[in-house]
């Protein structure tokens, strides 16, 4: 009777489990099917300041390129006011030249009387020295005379009025030595005198005569500065590559501070957003692969999740089924990995895979607030064979640091490179000296391999002081160079010794820099046009701190702060660093936009977006970043290292280690090649150091 019961409810389980089924089924399929359409950014070309349009140089659908001229506005009032500064310039030079001419001739003709009352002085003081000896040698002999001549007087040999004469003799001849002295003290005296005459006058007198005028030039060469730089902003440069969308002004038209002129809209990129609902995207993960048609394409392109949007939210227009009817759900932003040319708002169809994609998984885009729920993901690699979890590697140390270096010094690590002639790590400190003595002393540093630091800083001649100094690259031959960060100090200010880049050649004793320039004063210069297409929108934001050689003679600089607009860290090419320091300016040095990269780093306790504290090329040409937080002072941090394995690589990079509590300030390669050398900036602590085994095992 059981039995025929267990028979009897056997259809109805496999009819259940049939439904079940195709339930699953279809989730599934929701699941991995999606819209997406190919993002487009737009920019807006802005006036910088108050003026008249001058020209147009675009059209409506014009494409263009990152920094190319697209409009002008008038110049003929500021190009008026730089005549008449340049008139009064040529005025002032001419007094000054006669003006240092006079004073030459004046000083030359005093120096020469002066010179002359001192050599007269010291003849006088010469002959009468010489004469006194003669004398002092004659009254020595007159009293040899009368020793033997007494004796025979004494011995009835001799007539005792010889005796007599050689007294007199003796007398007179020992008043004229008694005389000598006296003049010869005074003599004495009136060379002094002459000498203090001479050495009071001023060797710089020409220089001091001129001074008014000099500071009339510098005050007039400084306003037309501020004029050139105020005449370069009236040349309008499109931000980034795109095509021309709108133009809201024509030539002769007034426009305002900040009044748009154009906007642009970016090409399409490999970037595609995707239109979910709220159930579907919890099973999508970051790093996921997807495969997304474009509907002119049979074969579909490959993509990788880089990105979940963070709330729930009503989705844009084009992805409600119904145009009638708002639909809510999460963005999810997808990164075409193929090459492909993608009109900016084509819609795709995209499949979600539910596997990782192959090689370095994407790290998450989202910068999350300071107080949003911590969430992490570990970004990972998959290499041929197998994913590479993060290097756990040898635990971090304490740098041996000499007692009589701690006295003298504020040793903060915050860059290093190792110097094959020495056989050392040069290391750059943060800050140097104590603010008692030697505060912002012109001072590099050396370790051994083992972590022990030489007792004795490495003196640098050709500059005065250094500040703030974040990185050391290697240069030609047994150069290097040296970056301070160009960002405002704690008072807001920017003192020439924390905008130097410099290279320096480095010697047995010390080192010497041979060229240096200003940076942070080159890009005020370059004007804001310039300084946008670098992702510089605030220049007081600006904080460089990571500096590496690349292998066609060029440098990359990995900036702390600002972040690109996603959150990602900003990467600068100096093509032609020899250029820069030769003073030719930052166009001929190829300063331009390099990358971005997606970092991660905690800070007190949540997940936020990191900036670069240091980067280093590798022989294959793969990067290593040191990533710390950026924009926020967080009472602890743990930084962490990342690899890039190469510029098309740059929006996934892997994990390498993360280093608790820690911020790792400079990277280098280990002598051998098999490590990678971190030092951390520990603070008023000991500085530490450790060995991640490199390549990653």
């Amino acid at each position: 009777m059981s039995s025929w019961s267990g028979l009897r409810w056997l259809p109805w389980l496999l009819w259940a489990a049939t439904l079940l089924g195709a339930g699953a089924l279809w989730c599934g399929m929701q699941r991995i099917s999606a819209v997406g359409y190919v993002v487009s950014v737009e920019y807006t070309v802005a006036a910088p300041r108050a003026g008249r349009v001058a020209s147009l140089l675009v059209e409506v659908g014009d494409r263009v390129r990152a920094g190319d001229l697209v409009a002008t506005l008038d110049g003929a009032e500021i190009d008026a006011e730089l005549a008449i500064l340049s008139a009064e310039r040529q005025k002032i030079q001419a007094q000054l030249g006669a003006a240092r001419v006079a004073a030459e001739s004046r000083e030359s003709e005093t120096t020469r009387d002066l010179d002359q009352s001192v050599s007269s002085a010291e003849l006088s003081l010469r002959a009468t020295q010489a004469r006194r000896k003669i004398k002092a040698a004659e009254l020595g002999a007159i009293g040899g005379q009368i020793r033997r001549l007494r004796e025979l007087v004494d011995q009835r040999l001799a007539d005792r009025r010889e005796l007599d004469a050689l007294l007199v003799q003796q007398a007179s001849t020992s008043r004229e030595v008694e005389a000598a002295d006296s003049l010869i003290s005074q003599l004495v005296g009136e060379v002094a005198s002459a000498r203090g005459r001479r050495g009071a006058v001023a060797t710089d007198a020409p220089e001091l005569a001129v001074e008014p005028l000099r500071a009339e030039l510098a005050i007039l060469e400084r306003r037309e500065d501020l004029l050139e730089l105020r005449r370069a902003e009236l040349d309008l440069f499109a931000p980034n590559d795109g095509e021309v969308r709108a133009i809201l002004v024509r030539p002769g038209e007034i426009v305002t501070v900040g009044a748009p002129v154009l906007t642009l809209v970016g090409g399409g990129g490999p970037r595609v957003q995707v239109c979910t609902s709220e159930t579907a995207a919890e099973s999508v993960q970051i790093g996921e692969a997807a495969l997304l048609y474009p509907r002119e394409r049979d074969a579909p392109l490959h993509g990788r999740v880089s990105a979940l949007g963070d709330h729930v939210g009503q989705l844009p227009l084009r992805c409600w089924r119904d145009p009638q009817v708002p639909e809510w759900g999460r963005e999810i932003t997808v990164e075409v990995e193929d090459e492909a040319a993608l009109l900016a708002g084509q819609s795709l169809r995209v499949s979600f895979q539910g596997t990782p994609a192959e090689g370095p998984k994407a790290a998450p885009r989202k910068v999350q607030g300071r107080g949003a729920p911590r969430r992490r993901q570990a970004a990972t690699a998959r290499e041929p064979e197998e994913a590479a979890p993060p290097v756990e590697g040898p635990a971090v140390q304490a740098m041996i640091v000499p007692a009589a270096l701690v006295e003298r010094t504020r040793f903060e690590p915050s860059g290093l490179v190792w110097s094959p002639s020495r056989e050392r790590f040069i290391l750059v400190s943060d800050d140097t000296g104590t603010e008692a003595a030697n505060e912002h002393a012109p001072w590099l540093f050396t370790m051994k391999r083992a972590g022990v630091v030489d007792p004795e800083p490495l003196q640098l001649a050709g500059v005065e002081a250094v500040s703030d100094l974040e990185a050391v690259a290697p240069g030609p031959g047994d150069s290097i160079y040296l970056l301070a960060s160009q960002s405002l100090s704690r008072r807001g200010k920017r003192p020439p010794a924390r905008q130097l880049f410099a290279r320096a050649t480095i010697g047995a004793h010390g080192g010497e820099v041979t060229q240096a320039v200003h940076l942070a004063d080159l890009l005020v210069a370059a004007g804001p046009a310039f300084q946008q297409s670098l992702g510089l929108a605030d220049l007081a934001a600006l904080d460089i701190e990571g500096m590496t050689a690349s292998a066609d003679g060029g440098l990359l600089l990995g900036l702390k702060a600002p972040l690109g607009a996603r959150g990602e860290a900003l990467i600068w090419r100096l093509g032609r660093p020899d250029r820069l320091l030769a003073g030719e300016g930052l166009a001929a040095a190829e300063l331009a936009p390099w990358g971005s990269t997606p970092l991660r780093v905690e800070a007190d306790g949540e997940e936020v977006a990191g900036g670069i504290a240091d980067l280093l090329e590798l022989p294959d040409g793969s990067l290593v970043i040191a990533a710390t937080a950026s924009g926020i002072d967080p009472k602890e941090q743990s930084g962490s290292l990342w690899h890039v394995a190469g510029r098309a690589r740059l929006s996934t990079p892997r994990l390498v280690r993360e280093f608790g509590g820690l911020k790792p300030e400079g990277v280098a390669l280990s002598p051998g090649g098999d490590a990678l050398v971190v030092v951390f900036d520990a603070g008023d602590a000991t500085p530490q150091w450790t060995e991640v085994p490199w390549p990653a095992r």
